[in-house]
Formats: C-alpha cells, sequence, structure tokens
C-alpha cells in the first residue's frame, strides 16, 4: 500500500537460541518442499503496519528484555491484512552455560 508506514521495536540483536531456531526451521520448511521462505526474520513487535506519522528511533535505556516463549508458523495476507496461526509449538527456556549432568562417581 503506497504511503504505508511500519512502526517496528527490533530487539538489540540476536539472540544465538534463536538464530538456531531460525536456521531448523528453515532447513525443516525447505525439506516439505517450501521454497518461498521469510528472510530477515528478528525477534520483534509491530505496533502499527499504517500508521499516520514517522517515528524516530527510539532506544529504550534500560533496554526491556523479553522472553520468545512459543515458536508460531504463520501465513499473512488478506485486506486489512492480518496473520493465521496454523501451528504453535512452546519452546524451554534459553540456559546459557547449557545444563550439563556432572559425573556420579
Amino acid at each position: 500500500m503506497p504511503g504505508r508506514i511500519h512502526w517496528t521495536m527490533r530487539a538489540r540483536g540476536v539472540p544465538k537460541a534463536f538464530a538456531a531456531l531460525l536456521q531448523e526451521v528453515r532447513g525443516r520448511l525447505g525439506d516439505a518442499g517450501f521454497d518461498r521462505i521469510a528472510t530477515g526474520v528478528t525477534p520483534h513487535m509491530t505496533l502499527s503496519y499504517c500508521a499516520r506519522d514517522t517515528l524516530d528511533k527510539i532506544v529504550l535505556e534500560p533496554p526491556v528484555a523479553w522472553t520468545i516463549d512459543a515458536l508460531c508458523l504463520a501465513i499473512g495476507g488478506g485486506d486489512p491484512y492480518r496473520y493465521d496461526i496454523i501451528g504453535r509449538w512452546p519452546l524451554l527456556p534459553e540456559i546459557d552455560p547449557l545444563a550439563t549432568q556432572p559425573g556420579l562417581f
């Protein structure tokens, strides 16, 4: 849509676990025959798809911590544009460093 202004809050950087998850999802979708896979996916929150005015870049200090707790597979489209969730999988919390079981003896 011409003149459409998109407001988005994006994460500062990409968590290692998110990058690994995205790589795995892309591989599995490719294996399943989906050749049109979104690129440039980052953790974000959309505030508006059709804002009336632009916003200056805002850096929140202190940063806002948020947790990704589910992976959703969605199809976007329609008028007005929307996402339809076609699958949802809960995620375990990220542990850094990874938990390991110590030796018993």
